[in-house]
């Protein structure tokens, strides 16, 4: 990474440094990650819950400006009943298993059918690693 593609704040009290942040541009998307980790429910028939994931450079960056079309698929006890991506000018429909991001992030709303078991939830975007998340449900 080239050093014009980093900002470092810092703050101080008196000299005494007490906090910095480093601002960096990002590369091109190579990856997609959902927010937060595999995960445990004890989800009754008809719960449903919301998964988003985000677009992310091959340093971790965070890449805003991605509008890839993500498609998701879920295998277990659930299943994919809409799609959002927070554009309020989008006109793609929300009862689809894709959506293109905005500003880097489109999200799922899944409903669990009350069985045990394991449910994989997944993301696909054109030239980027896929992202996977495992919900063991109780």
């Amino acid at each position: 990474m080239l050093l014009e593609d980093r900002t470092e704040i810092k703050g101080f009290i008196g000299k005494q440094e007490v906090c910095a942040y480093t601002l960096r541009t990002a590369e091109p998307a190579s990856r997609l990650r959902f927010d937060g980790e595999d995960i445990r429910l004890a989800a009754e028939e008809g719960y449903q819950k919301l998964f988003t994931v985000r677009s992310f450079d091959k340093e971790g960056v965070p890449v805003f400006r991605e509008s890839a079309k993500v498609t998701f698929q879920v295998t277990g006890p659930a299943e994919i009943i809409a799609v959002d991506n927070g554009d309020l000018c989008s006109s793609e429909p929300y009862d689809r298993n894709w959506m293109h991001m905005y500003r880097g992030c489109v999200s799922t709303i899944i409903r669990f059918t009350g069985e045990r078991g394991r449910v994989v939830l997944s993301a696909a975007a054109e030239g980027m690693y896929p992202a996977e998340l495992v919900i063991v449900i109780d």
